[in-house]
């Protein structure tokens, strides 16, 4: 609504944003528009509605208590949310990562030791990794393919794929290493009988 002096209306602890049209940015501009949310009180800046605006606050000093601030205060404190937002979503996702690398390598080392005896006699028939580990391969691929399903199908912004993408292939590559380290250090005990 506009300010209208004529109206005898009650107005509790309003805040005076003090701007110069002149040097406004958009963001400035775009929330002095009245929306659905949000419908702000706009005074013109002229000496009389000053003298005005003050008249009001002066007879009504226990009704009205101006607060004066800048938009740039208002906005800023919008953004440090948002930043903290950001902040405790980076934490939750390098938390979900992490624990899904943990669960990923625990996964492999499960595989291996259940299937050690196959594999060290794959070993000694010459096998190469991925034959060795066709059938594991193939699994993890499955979980790789319902996941990037899911994550196409509920993904809300275009940077979400790339980072799926990237913590797809951190966990292929620490699981290969990791089986092939686990396979180099237990394959010798387990071929001398161990």
């Amino acid at each position: 609504f506009s300010f209208d002096i004529n109206k005898n209306t009650n107005i509790n602890n309003p805040i005076f944003v003090v701007m110069d049209g002149s040097s406004m940015l958009s963001r400035e501009k775009v929330s002095l528009e009245n929306t659905t949310f949000s419908n702000p009180l706009k005074i013109p800046n002229a000496t009389a509605v000053g003298n005005d605006v003050e008249k009001i606050v002066a007879e009504n000093s226990s009704i009205i208590i101006p607060k004066f601030t800048k938009l740039g205060d208002l906005m800023n404190q919008a953004i440090q949310f948002q930043e903290s937002s950001l902040l405790i979503v980076l934490i939750i996702l390098v938390l979900v990562v992490a624990f899904e690398i943990f669960v990923s390598l625990s996964l492999s080392s499960v595989i291996f030791y259940s299937n050690q005896h196959i594999i060290a006699v794959k070993r000694l028939i010459g096998l190469s990794f991925f034959a060795k580990y066709r059938r594991t391969l193939f699994v993890y691929l499955i979980i790789y393919m319902i996941n990037a399903i899911l994550v196409i199908s509920l993904m809300r912004t275009a940077t979400v794929l790339p980072i799926f993408i990237l913590v797809i292939a951190l966990d292929a590559i620490l699981s290969m290493s990791h089986i092939r380290k686990i396979e180099s250090k237990q394959m010798s005990v387990l071929l001398k009988g161990g």
